[in-house]
């Protein structure tokens, strides 16, 4: 069930918003957190009903696994507490390498080692990504001593919350399940009307921006895979077209997900902040999917980091060695895992790894420039231009089927004697035109919605 379809908009989420809003006036709040379950798991059911009691033995055998770690928080019993911890690692990176990736990695054995592995028809459950994420970012929170205080209802929401569990915002426990008892009366309108207008914002973008520019991507795309050349120009127009399509799209259900959780009178955390307006590539990542960035930053990447700092770079020794060994490699690793996250197949992995080099290459320039005392500044536009343009190479990759594709566009990167593919290039154009202005010259839908609001 899409946020934008008409069962939804006009039927699901206007009865569970009544309903809602008539079970809020018992004082005992668990009747409404046991009916947002009710609903949030309905909602799931929707796509696939076998796979509710995946997600539910998922959110079961995490629980149970907590509250060891809970109850092993003893010196002790450290050894045992770890051990459980990192079987609760395990077992959520195997439930999600099994449904996702099972496949994938068969067909690499086949290849590599010319077997004759047989696939299975795997299905994959809708949000099974971003439920054990999210779960894996819980157990890592109870294990360093947060959230000791939680019960099964509030984990079940916690998990399932159906505006945020297809595709996030990635949630704390803490911060999701303490708005739940708020009872600040006069935040009832403000929360209506933020919500509403990021709801509208969100469906205006993906149905008349993102889905406009989605008819030119899947043009060039399409007939990329039937001809055996193609034209720079349509190169450039198609996969900027995608870029702006994936970031209003993306973009958009994000804005409709902190929209409907308002109308609840809950804020998730932002997961987009005008990341085209970003200067470097550092820049962009803290703007881009903000909060699998934060996940992947503080679990991945300063993990290794740490660790290897800790192994190589005694007394803090800094050498360029040691910063390859410490920051690098660990930039390496941690973008490898989020292309693998995105999706099963190396077109992932490559559009993951570009944004290492990116991130590399920056740190790099931020060093040098730093360390000879160089003062030197692009103009603000032109920085803007070049994190646009190197984001879009690497889109590529992300949209492409498979690496051939991907890499029969770089080829013909500088191909400008071939036809031309599009019927009318003004339309594009323009709306590359209209998309770019957007980006960089509007406030998003955060300020709009927090000026509105004010305002009345």
């Amino acid at each position: 069930m899409l946020f934008n379809s008409f069962n939804f908009l006009f039927i699901f989420f206007p009865i569970v918003l009544f309903c809602y809003y008539q079970i809020n006036h018992f004082k005992n709040k668990n009747y409404k957190i046991i009916f947002l379950i009710i609903s949030s798991l309905v909602f799931y059911a929707y796509w696939n009903f076998i796979y509710i009691f995946l997600l539910i033995l998922s959110i079961v055998a995490n629980f149970i696994l907590a509250k060891i770690i809970v109850n092993l928080n003893y010196k002790k019993l450290n050894l045992y507490k770890k051990m459980t911890f990192v079987l609760a690692i395990i077992l959520n990176v195997i439930l999600l390498c099994y449904f996702k990736y099972y496949n994938f990695f068969i067909e690499n054995i086949n290849t590599v080692f010319s077997l004759t592995f047989n696939f299975k028809n795997v299905i994959l459950p809708l949000a099974i990504s971003f439920f054990t994420i999210q779960q894996i970012n819980f157990i890592v929170e109870i294990y360093y001593g947060k959230n000791h205080d939680f019960d099964f209802l509030k984990y079940i929401l916690f998990v399932s919350f159906f505006p945020q569990l297809i595709a996030g915002p990635i949630v704390t426990y803490s911060h999701f399940i303490s708005q739940f008892y708020n009872d600040k009366k006069d935040n009832f309108y403000k929360n209506f009307t933020i919500g509403l207008i990021f709801l509208s914002l969100g469906l205006f973008k993906k149905i008349y921006i993102a889905d406009s520019f989605g008819l030119f991507s899947n043009i060039l795309y399409d007939q990329s895979l039937i001809t055996d050349s193609l034209n720079a120009i349509d190169i450039l127009i198609g996969t900027f077209c995608f870029t702006f399509q994936i970031y209003f799209d993306f973009s958009a259900y994000s804005d409709m997900a902190i929209g409907i959780a308002y109308f609840f009178g809950i804020k998730l955390p932002d997961n987009f902040n005008s990341p085209f307006k970003a200067e470097n590539m550092i820049n962009f990542w803290s703007k881009w999917h903000i909060t699998l960035t934060q996940f992947l930053n503080r679990n991945i990447f300063m993990f290794l980091s740490f660790y290897l700092q800790k192994k190589f770079t005694p007394h803090n020794s800094y050498t360029n060695q040691n910063i390859i060994l410490t920051v690098f490699l660990p930039i390496m690793i941690t973008f490898f895992i989020s292309g693998l996250w995105h999706g099963a197949s190396w077109t992932f992995v490559f559009w993951a790894m570009l944004h290492a080099l990116y991130l590399i290459f920056n740190y790099s320039i931020i060093y040098l420039l730093k360390k000879y005392k160089i003062n030197f500044q692009l103009n603000i536009w032109l920085r803007r231009a070049i994190v646009l343009f190197m984001i879009n190479l690497a889109f590529i990759y992300f949209r492409a089927e498979n690496l051939q594709q991907a890499n029969f566009m770089f080829v013909n990167l500088f191909n400008f004697k071939s036809n031309l593919i599009f019927d009318n290039y003004l339309i594009p154009i323009l709306l590359l035109i209209i998309g770019l202005a957007i980006c960089w010259l509007m406030p998003n839908t955060k300020d709009y919605a927090l000026y509105y609001s004010n305002k009345n």
